[in-house]
């Protein structure tokens, strides 16, 4: 599946990646980096931030770091798997740890953006008749991803492809998956690699 890197913010290089997508019907697109970017950076900078609006002392970088690291070691984590592992790294409540994670939720939601010419692109494809997917390595559920993306103005897409909800990253199987759904197809994906 040839790969296009993430490098179409400027209108004449949107009308050269068209010509490029033009023989193909099935087009799958990264969401984070590609279709919607970060205010912030870094995702550690999100995590400063919420750390600032939690509470005092409480060094939820660190942790939410360390509890995301604890737990991809031998899976692919949801959301929930990261903050069960930081009730037990903490000690918090589960309804401490329920209201930490929506403060996480409705962060990423301000601080995400659509990349217009992006959207534009996609919307454009699905204009043509293409079939469009994404895919993503995320902890995010599929409600909650599509939630973020909704909020973003993204919502023209056939198949949301998470790595949380399949048990496997990108790299180790994701995009196989998004393949076989698609028949083996030929298809090209706009966004980061298969690794």
């Amino acid at each position: 599946m040839p790969i296009i890197e993430e490098f179409i913010d400027d209108p004449e290089e949107k009308m050269f990646i068209k010509d490029i997508l033009n023989p193909y019907h099935y087009i799958s697109f990264d969401i984070f980096g590609t279709l919607l970017e970060r205010k912030l950076v870094h995702r550690e900078n999100l995590y400063r931030y919420i750390s600032k609006k939690y509470r005092p002392g409480f060094n939820y970088e660190a942790i939410r770091l360390a509890a995301e690291y604890a737990v991809s070691v031998d899976a692919v984590p949801t959301i929930e798997d990261i903050y069960q592992k930081i009730i037990e790294m903490t000690g918090i409540t589960k309804e401490q740890a329920d209201k930490l994670m929506q403060l996480e939720i409705d962060t990423e939601k301000l601080m995400l953006v659509p990349r217009k010419t992006m959207v534009q692109l996609l919307d454009w494809a699905v204009g043509c008749g293409k079939e469009v997917s994404l895919i993503s390595d995320m902890y995010f559920s599929e409600s909650v991803l599509s939630e973020i993306l909704r909020a973003s103005g993204v919502e023209n897409y056939k198949s949301l492809y998470i790595s949380c909800e399949y048990g496997v990253d990108k790299q180790h199987g994701l995009y196989d998956i998004y393949k076989r759904d698609i028949g083996g197809s030929k298809s090209i994906h706009i966004g980061d690699d298969e690794d």
